[in-house]
């Protein structure tokens, strides 16, 4: 089982209940197109495409994230701070639960 670890959750605790071989990982603490977190994800990819056995598969969806952060880079580089449009991005956790 791989778990994502935040909180205060225990893996070792989790791993005791379920009997299940448990994997803790965790890929930063900031969220998408940082590059904390690409490093961190590289990691975690590894470990977990070392585990699957899907090294490469992992590091396509890492450099995925990066184009998809450069598009959108791209995108709005003629756009002045004050024009662009602000969104609400729901659904991403964070590390647990957030609100407004």
């Amino acid at each position: 089982m791989f778990y994502v670890h935040y909180g205060d959750m225990d893996p070792d605790k989790l791993q005791a209940q379920t009997h299940i071989p448990v994997v803790a990982l965790k890929y930063g603490e900031k969220c998408a197109f940082s590059e904390d977190v690409y490093k961190s994800l590289q990691i975690v990819v590894r470990i977990i495409g070392r585990i699957i056995g899907k090294e490469k598969r992992v590091q396509e969806v890492v450099d995925y994230l990066k184009r998809c952060e450069q598009d959108l880079n791209n995108r709005t580089k003629n756009i002045s701070e004050d024009k662009k449009p602000k969104v609400y991005v729901c659904g991403i956790g964070f590390y647990g639960i957030l609100s407004l």
